[in-house]
């Protein structure tokens, strides 16, 4: 329940859930609020307080300055939340994983091999890097399902030898699938197979909340000018760069939006072709070209993208030099303000099914922030109060606001240039049955069954 204007979330916790071994204590209103502070302690270091700063008393507890949260209380069964601003993605927010309720002993350390679980698994063992076993909350009362006795996660094995090992039936499940292997697995057991006619179809590709893109970078001289960015749009040829499947992507559908399908406020508004329509480009980046800066990744397929964008840009007058760099390296040198580039190839997976979460990389206070996802340093204020002004609707209103956000950006600013969605992959071995795909966190282990 929302009160104080937007700002306050009350929770009812209802009873009889209790956490699986060794804790076995019953999940309250503390649970949840000792959840909050253990993964907001600056001591975890955890990439979810970003998603939580507008708490009030957040910067002080984060800051050291003060032993809990003064905005998270507990009366009896009820967790309150008081927030330092209207924020009607909060709920989106407060569901994510990092929330879930933990026992009031669990420690503030990243090292813990037995994680209590309140749903139907618990993780009984942990290893780093190696993988972990599930076993069944024997306390788990719910309405979810929990068939398997076991869940034995495997961390470290390799896409090709993934595939290899669920095809014979020594795995049961792979979400790793390489680009190589994708026409023959959905020839032998995808949707039209033959063994998908027989009621057995193993291998299925699913969209994800995810969209891959060039961020063109309107703090340099060349990419301030909102045509020449246009041009860029027009030139590109999406088709074959969707094909080549960057990120280890198959399959994926190209696009010209921020916003993917599926994501709430997500409209199909087709500015762009997928195909290059030069002339169009040529006269918008008529006496507008020049030498552009590219970072891209080291991998092959990385580079191969590069090598078509810099033959698409050519045309328009734009001579591309390409600088490759390890992931990690990569996404640094993009969110570091004043580093020399003119164009980054990057992508967004949605972390919580809400639009402003996409709409936020091109965002002017996303700049500033400690996390900056912004690489197109888009900082327009017309826009910036634009996107305020959204994030501050709720219901249909919100998704229909982000809907022309995403249009108009995609339209008329251009500060980036979106290339495809990527899809996810998921193989089973013949064995596997009840399969229940989550677009933002993928396939349901839980309700996975074994065919009788």
């Amino acid at each position: 329940m929302a009160t104080g204007g937007g700002k306050t979330y009350t929770f009812v916790v209802r009873k009889g859930f209790r956490f699986s071994p060794p804790s076995n204590e019953p999940v309250t209103a503390r649970n949840f609020a000792y959840a909050l502070e253990r993964t907001l302690s600056p001591r975890l270091k955890s990439p979810a307080r970003p998603f939580m700063s507008d708490i009030v008393g957040f910067s002080a507890y984060e800051a050291g300055r003060a032993k809990h949260i003064s905005g998270v209380t507990v009366n009896g069964n009820k967790l309150t939340i008081r927030l330092t601003r209207v924020a009607p993605d909060f709920l989106t927010r407060i569901a994510m994983p990092f929330f879930c309720a933990v026992p009031l002993d669990a420690p503030v350390a990243n090292n813990i091999r037995t994680v209590p679980g309140a749903g139907p698994y618990y993780v009984a063992s942990y290893a780093p890097d190696q993988g972990a076993v599930l076993k069944p909350n024997p306390n788990y009362r719910g309405s979810r399902p929990h068939a398997a006795q076991e869940i034995d996660l495997n961390v470290g094995t390799g896409a090709a030898q993934a595939v290899q090992e669920v095809e014979a039936g020594r795995a049961d499940f792979t979400p790793q699938v390489t680009s190589q292997s994708t026409a023959e697995l959905a020839k032998r057991y995808g949707p039209k197979s033959p063994a998908a006619k027989a009621g057995h179809q193993r291998y299925f590709v699913n969209p994800s909340l995810s969209t891959n893109y060039l961020a063109l970078n309107t703090s340099r001289p060349l990419f301030s000018d909102a045509r020449l960015r246009r041009a860029v749009n027009y030139a590109l040829d999406r088709r074959t760069l969707t094909r080549i499947g960057g990120f280890g992507s198959a399959f994926g559908e190209p696009t010209d939006q921020l916003l993917p399908p599926g994501m709430p406020g997500f409209h199909d508004v087709r500015v762009y072709p997928y195909s290059p329509h030069l002339k169009e480009a040529r006269r918008l980046a008529r006496g507008r070209g020049g030498h552009a800066v590219m970072y891209t990744c080291s991998d092959t397929q990385c580079r191969q993208l590069a090598q078509v964008i810099q033959a698409n840009l050519k045309a328009i007058g734009i001579d591309v030099e390409v600088k490759a760099f390890p992931f990690g390296v990569l996404f640094g040198r993009l969110s570091s303000r004043g580093e020399p580039f003119d164009i980054g190839l990057s992508g967004w997976i949605a972390d919580y099914p809400d639009p402003d979460d996409f709409i936020n990389l091109v965002s002017g206070a996303t700049i500033t922030s400690t996390n900056n996802s912004n690489f197109s340093y888009f900082d327009d204020p017309a826009y910036n109060a634009k996107f305020a002004a959204a994030e501050r609707l709720s219901g249909p209103k919100r998704y229909l606001a982000y809907a022309k956000l995403d249009a108009e950006l995609t339209r008329d600013a251009a500060p980036y240039a979106a290339l495809w969605n990527s899809p996810e992959q998921d193989f089973f071995s013949a064995r596997m049955g009840c399969k229940t795909y989550q677009p933002i966190y993928g396939v349901d282990l839980a309700s996975l069954c074994i065919r009788r």
